[in-house]
């Protein structure tokens, strides 16, 4: 009886749920928020490490407040600063060429001087060419050497902005002796005068030649032209370009007196003159 008890006891109070649930109102449902859309950024995030601080970082734009211009008049606009102007530093270039057939010469050496100026030395580079910078204007002397050709010296008038030049140099044909003794003569043959000689390893500058080339007209060191066999020397330089030279007259060779006999004149004996007998006395 006792169990049935509590049976009816527990229907009673779920019947008394469901009635105050019918009788209690029905809450109004509020709209569903639209779902939310999360961009998610392909961005490699830098590693979080511990005990970092983080910077605030100011995302304010700053703003220019343009000054009151209550008189209407338009502010003055900044000046332009002139750009300083280089100023050009002043080159000569010297050019050197062969005189006979136009060909640069490179390795040429040169020297210039001035009272002026500290001695210039510069060496000409592979097209023939020396370029200075920054020379005062001013009278200078220019010394030129080159292998194979004649030494020049001449003046130079340098006018103090971009100056040119072209310097012609003369080829030079040395003839070195290679014999012990080399005859020298005032013609080339051995009809003219024997004048000299040079001994071996002797250089001479050779300043024409024979129209065959077998002879050739050197110069001594104190300027004397005289002639020597081609074929007694080493020759340096191009013996082509070196003039040809027309011989001299061939020398006539004195005739050499012939004596003539002269008579001796005798002396013509004495007379014969007879002494006279005298006799004696006798005793």
């Amino acid at each position: 009886m006792k169990g049935i008890r509590h049976v009816i006891i527990g229907l009673l109070i779920v019947g008394l749920l469901v009635a105050a649930c019918r009788a209690a109102p029905t809450p109004t449902s509020l709209p569903a928020a639209p779902p939310t859309v999360v961009h998610h950024s392909t961005t490699a995030r830098p590693p979080f490490t511990r005990g970092a601080t983080l910077s605030p970082t100011s995302s304010s734009i700053p703003t220019y407040a343009a000054p009151l211009n209550p008189t209407g008049t338009p502010p003055p606009s900044p000046s332009a600063i002139p750009s300083p102007t280089a100023t050009p530093i002043p080159a000569t270039r010297i050019r050197f060429q062969d005189s006979h057939s136009g060909a640069l010469v490179p390795g040429a050496g040169l020297t210039l001087a001035s009272p002026a100026s500290p001695l210039i030395v510069r060496i000409a580079d592979e097209r023939g060419a020396v370029l200075l910078t920054g020379l005062q204007p001013g009278s200078y002397t220019l010394t030129l050497a080159a292998a194979g050709y004649r030494t020049a010296t001449l003046p130079l008038t340098l006018t103090g902005g971009d100056d040119a030049f072209t310097v012609e140099l003369e080829p030079v044909v040395t003839a070195r002796i290679a014999v012990p003794a080399a005859n020298l003569r005032g013609g080339p043959g051995t009809v003219y005068d024997w004048v000299g000689q040079a001994t071996q390893g002797e250089e001479l500058e050779v300043v024409g030649r024979s129209e065959a080339g077998d002879w050739l007209l050197v110069a001594m060191a104190g300027g004397r032209q005289v002639w020597l066999w081609a074929a007694l020397a080493k020759v340096t330089g191009d013996l082509a370009s070196v003039r040809v030279v027309a011989a001299p007259p061939t020398p006539v060779p004195t005739p050499t007196p012939v004596p003539t006999s002269t008579a001796i004149p005798t002396a013509a004996p004495p007379a014969f003159t007879p002494t006279p007998y005298v006799a004696s006395p006798s005793p």
